[in-house]
């Protein structure tokens, strides 16, 4: 499996002692497996696989260029041009996009009415690779329990954790079945299984809200965001105490707000509503934001990501709305892998990254994966 418990990443993932383990460190290359990444994208080493010809998506400069995919084990060792290297596995990718794998920017995966194993079975087949969830559902009843029960599959599905910020959130008023302390739960956002704090009450300003949140700067992982229809100085507050994304803002004003003080925008597709048509019902006016635009399921029901799709859905839904197609790709899976700091590992079809790969007759969103 993909995730285990960031103890292992200490002893598995490399030759060195990993003594502050950083955000998907159990996904890192071993010193083996870079020492032979190096060797096969030097030509002194047969590749295990190569994708041939295929259209590839260069995500970081906005350009799609006819190249071979060079695989060593699971990494991607080179980006070449066609035919510079020959092994005995070759994928015949002309005709097809490369493309990176979709990232899901913030999801509860109880809402979904499936375990993570079987929520890989609906979404992998559609693109979507890894996902940021936040168990809080379960952590009502089940505490840290639920928290690793959720977090953690033996399927190709990889889980980064949004560590519930308040577990429950309403201690006066719910009769959950557990409660997290303050210092568990910054305790557990320090964890390389952890990719940031999870979303919390934006009128909740207290000294634990406090606590959690230096917690998680202090250890390099970002604060999810609910920012509600917050303006002005509720806006200004909630902000400045380190949240720094929001899946709620859909109006321009919102939305171009949130952008201008540095707030990542996950365009919210759920069973509830969907955010993308209004988010970019202006285009132009979101400018360079765009480049800070991710995508999020949030809460969607299984027979809604059976029906719709899960991340390929958002990347269709704003390719229809107008925007580029590359754009799209890019919020889909180099915008979030960046804002999450995990974009050394995922994210991009470039060389060090996990082979995480998609081929596709098309990129206008009307293909399957």
């Amino acid at each position: 499996g993909h995730d285990r418990p960031h103890s292992e990443a200490r002893r598995r993932m490399t030759d060195e002692p990993l003594l502050f383990p950083a955000t998907g460190a159990a996904w890192a290359p071993s010193v083996a497996e870079l020492m032979r990444m190096r060797a096969v994208a030097a030509g002194r080493e047969k590749p295990d696989r190569i994708l041939r010809g295929g259209k590839v998506l260069a995500l970081h400069i906005g350009e799609i260029l006819e190249r071979d995919v060079v695989i060593s084990g699971r990494h991607i060792a080179a980006i070449t041009p066609v035919g510079h290297f020959d092994c005995e596995e070759i994928v015949d990718a002309r005709g097809f996009f490369v493309a990176p794998t979709f990232i899901d920017a913030h999801l509860h995966i109880e809402y979904t009415k499936l375990t993570p194993g079987e929520l890989a079975r609906l979404s992998v087949p559609r693109g979507t690779t890894t996902v940021m969830a936040d168990a809080n559902c379960i952590a009502n009843v089940l505490g840290e329990a639920g928290l690793d029960y959720m977090g953690q599959t033996n399927t190709p599905l990889r889980i980064l954790r949004q560590v519930s910020h308040k577990v429950p959130q309403a201690p006066d008023l719910e009769l959950g079945g557990a409660h997290l302390t303050t210092a568990q739960i910054a305790a557990r956002v320090q964890r390389p299984d952890a990719a940031s704090l999870g979303e919390s009450n934006p009128f909740n300003l207290d000294e634990s809200s406090a606590r959690k949140q230096v917690a998680a700067i202090a250890a390099g992982k970002r604060i999810t965001g609910h920012t509600a229809l917050l303006e002005n100085e509720p806006l200004w507050s909630y902000l400045a105490g380190g949240v720094s994304d929001d899946h709620n803002a859909h109006k321009t004003k919102d939305v171009v707000e949130r952008l201008r003080l540095g707030a990542v925008l996950t365009v919210m597709a759920g069973s509830m509503n969907d955010n993308t048509p209004e988010v970019f019902a202006d285009i132009p006016a979101l400018k360079d934001g765009l480049r800070h635009i991710a995508f999020c399921a949030d809460d969607k029901l299984v027979e809604d990501l059976d029906r719709q799709g899960h991340i390929d859905h958002h990347v269709r839904k704003a390719i229809a709305c107008g925007v580029d197609p590359l754009a799209a790709w890019r919020m889909a899976t180099l915008n979030a892998a960046a804002y999450y700091r995990v974009d050394h590992l995922i994210g991009s079809v470039t060389p060090n990254k996990l082979a995480d790969l998609q081929l596709v007759a098309g990129i206008d969103g009307r293909e399957e994966a």
